[in-house]
């Protein structure tokens, strides 16, 4: 592995840890409640909120919601959802 392997797993792993803390605040900030990201996301309003509260949840989950919060629609929103 090189020194830049390196960085991507650390960074990866860095926004594994606070993915919990970086929804909660986007779903805050365009004003979406946990029903409308959840059904945004494709998943129970249960599953979002033990991501939200930093449960364990398993790898398609963290794509889906990395997919959801790279997405430039989302990720210019301000206020209210919808």
């Amino acid at each position: 592995m090189s020194a830049q392997d390196d960085d991507t797993y650390a960074e990866l792993a860095a926004t594994l840890e606070t993915l919990h803390v970086q929804v909660q605040l986007t779903r805050r900030r365009i004003g979406a409640s946990y029903a409308e990201v959840a059904e945004a996301l494709g998943m129970a309003q249960s599953t979002l909120h033990r991501v939200e509260t930093g449960h364990n949840y398993d790898r398609s989950t963290a794509v889906r919601i990395l997919r959801w919060l790279a997405d430039p629609k989302v990720r210019r929103r301000r206020g209210r959802w919808g």
